[in-house]
């Protein structure tokens, strides 16, 4: 670990912070990355089973999906993959530095893996009936492993963070990697990967021209069947839940935290229901899935991906990484990118001792100038000053002198999502000038200035002269 941030600037991303930015970014990606492992499977197993029985409707199919894949998720999964780097090492580059070092190697092999996903694809696409039906399943099988063990690997870095082996030393990669939470969740991730696929089946051969509509329903059944599997997540999800931490398992069962079991709820629920309609929808009762039936499908599996993902992000909290589950293990990295011990340290020094990143402020006189640095520290990693989330300045609004001193001392022991931080007064005094800026009093008018008693008399009004009325004038 090394010794103390901020080594690094801030990103302070107005309105929605960076957190949020890189969530949205992260959602749209899984989804496209979950679609691109199970498509790999569904015509990997598809063309098989064609194959052996001369199914020459799905064989046609498969080729003209095969051109599909290299046209959506390989770009858009590539884009939105680097905009995950790109977004993660800006708002984070603290835990993106010590996860690309710890896994150095995991990393190496998943990269390589993907490369040999995205070459499996193109030549899986430009070999149709230029080379025999095995040769060309095989390169199929090829792409479809090297998607899921990119899925794997991956899988195995980011719930790491939620349950840490050892946390450093080469003997340790292989416990980091195997963590815990990674059992239940790859799982987990593979029954998202094969329903994403299904989905994405249902909408391509609905929108593709030249199938009958008795065609087209052959294919919607077959895809239908990778959706049955969506009826596991209630136990995956019991299992996952039973292997993290128990303070991390609160944030779901805890009634104050309610946008976490909503989510939580709902990308349950909406799996279930996406399977049972799968099984007696289209499978048990025959029902023929449009296209546009497809794409609410496919919004409703977005909006439950998403929720789970969130709900994921969301337990880890107040951490990045959580503290290690091995007794002695390291702390753990606070969302602000700070270990324990160094917000200890911080409490005791001062945060802007080591700010090194802000040198007019630090040494500024003005407690808010000051203060601002601070709110940037401690607080921009999940709140926003005034912005559209988790905005702070409507939760200091009405505080009064005696609240700030009390609230800013004492918020880690009243919310569980917040780091154990105890600032020192001068940060909390300046703290607090900042966040007053945020709600200033309103403005007043000035009272007109009193007339000075001269000596003079004052002068009598005058009665004003009558105005005469139209119609009412004399005439002469």
């Amino acid at each position: 670990m090394v010794e103390l941030l901020p080594q690094y600037p801030i990103l302070n991303v107005p309105l929605i912070n960076g957190s949020l930015l890189i969530a949205g970014v992260a959602i749209v990606h899984v989804v496209i990355a979950h679609f691109a492992v199970g498509i790999g499977a569904f015509n990997a197993v598809h063309e098989w089973r064609a194959n052996r029985k001369g199914d020459a409707v799905m064989l046609e199919f498969l080729r003209r999906n095969s051109r599909f894949i290299i046209l959506f998720p390989f770009i858009a999964g590539t884009v939105t993959g680097v905009g995950i780097w790109f977004s993660i090492a800006l708002v984070a580059p603290r835990v993106t530095s010590e996860l690309i070092h710890l896994f150095v190697w995991g990393w190496a092999t998943e990269w390589s893996l993907f490369i040999i996903e995205i070459a499996a694809g193109y030549v899986y696409y430009f070999t149709w009936d230029r080379v025999s039906p095995r040769v060309h399943n095989a390169l199929g099988w090829i792409y479809a492993i090297a998607a899921f063990g990119s899925l794997v690997l991956i899988n195995g870095i980011i719930s790491f963070m939620l349950t840490t082996g050892k946390f450093t030393g080469i003997d340790s990669f292989w416990q980091n990697l195997f963590n815990p939470s990674f059992w239940p969740s790859t799982p987990i991730r593979a029954v998202s990967a094969f329903a994403l696929a299904g989905i994405f089946v249902i909408i391509v051969v609905n929108y593709s021209r030249g199938f009958t509509q008795e065609e087209r329903a052959h294919v919607v059944r077959a895809a239908g069947k990778w959706l049955i599997p969506l009826v596991l997540m209630p136990p995956l999800a019991v299992w996952f839940f039973r292997v993290i931490p128990p303070d991390a398992r609160g944030f779901i069962f805890n009634q104050s935290a309610m946008v976490m079991v909503l989510l939580f709820s709902f990308g349950v629920v909406a799996s279930i229901l996406l399977g049972g309609y799968a099984f007696f929808g289209i499978l048990r009762g025959g029902r023929y899935v449009t296209g546009e039936t497809g794409l609410l499908m496919l919004a409703i599996a977005f909006i439950a991906t998403g929720s789970m993902e969130f709900v994921r992000e969301g337990i880890r909290k107040p951490y990045l990484v959580r503290p290690s589950l091995v007794a002695g293990g390291p702390e753990g990295i606070y969302s602000t990118q700070l270990t324990p011990g160094e917000l200890r340290q911080t409490e005791a020094e001062g945060t802007l001792a080591r700010a090194h990143w802000w040198p007019d402020a630090t040494s500024s006189t003005d407690p808010a100038t000051r203060g601002r640095v601070v709110y940037l520290i401690q607080c921009s990693a999940c709140h926003t000053a005034n912005g559209a989330y988790n905005p702070i300045k409507p939760l200091v609004g009405g505080w009064d002198e005696q609240q700030y001193a009390a609230n800013l001392t004492n918020l880690h022991a009243t919310k569980d999502a917040m780091p154990h931080y105890s600032p020192t007064e001068r940060d909390r005094k300046d703290l607090e000038a900042y966040l007053r800026t945020l709600n200033p009093p309103p403005a007043t008018t000035p009272a007109p200035a009193a007339v000075e008693d001269a000596g003079q008399p004052t002068p009598t009004p005058r009665a004003p002269s009558p105005t005469p009325r139209r119609g009412n004038r004399t005439r002469h």
